[in-house]
Parts: structure tokens; sequence; C-alpha cells
């Protein structure tokens, strides 16, 4: 394994810059992936403490996507993000299980937020 990740499975470039500014600050690394069968595989060879699904990436498949990433990393967050008018799509994200399901405004304003707890939860897994 390598050391604490961020995924983000998106081709929007401004979402993936602004995760990586946030990123830096935390000292996490940021992985994007294109595709399901990148975001798995990553997550198989990766620490991964926050899943970052973007709703617009194409045949995205949310249920199977997010049994198999709970099952390969159990304690990371995963949230999926969405524009506000893709109602069903949101919906669609919550019914699969994700941890929280934001719209794109959202998202961009919890950014910081949702990475420095991912920062922050590394302390809480160690032993006292």
């Amino acid at each position: 394994m390598q050391a604490p990740s961020i995924l983000i499975a998106s081709a929007d470039l401004t979402c993936s810059s602004a995760l990586a500014a946030a990123a830096r600050k935390s000292g996490l690394a940021v992985i994007t992936a294109s595709n399901a069968a990148n975001c798995l595989a990553a997550s198989r060879d990766q620490a991964i403490r926050l899943y970052l699904l973007d709703l617009q990436l194409p045949q995205l498949p949310l249920e199977t996507l997010v049994s198999e990433l709970r099952a390969a990393q159990p304690l990371a967050q995963i949230v999926a993000f969405g524009p506000h008018v893709q109602s069903e799509r949101l919906k669609a994200a919550r019914a699969s299980g994700c941890d929280q399901v934001l719209t794109r405004g959202q998202f961009f304003e919890r950014l910081e937020e949702l990475v420095g707890r991912s920062a922050g939860a590394g302390e809480s897994e160690s032993p006292s």
C-alpha cells in the first residue's frame, strides 16, 4: 500500500485541479481515474481515504462501483457529486450507498472540509 490518497473519478479538469490544490495543503496524494475500472484498480493498490465520484462521468455503474469500493476500502468515505439538475442521478447515488451526495456547487464549497477530514482520518485509526 502507498501513502494515503484521495481518488477522484472525473474527466473534469476543474474538479481535479481544485482537489489537487486542497490535497496539497493536507499532504494527501490525489489519484485521478477516468472510469470505473481505473477506480477499482487503484482501490486495490492504494490506501484510499476518500473517493469522489463525478456523476457526469459517462457509464459509471454506481451501485456496483460503490459496493466494490466499499469492499476494497471499508473505512474510506465515498462522496458523489453532480449537477443539481440531474436529480435522478443524485437520487441513484444516494440509493447506491454513498456516504454523501452533493451538487457540484456543494462539492466546491465543501472540498477543503472533505479533504481535511480525510487527512485527519488516519489519526483516529492509529492505536492509542
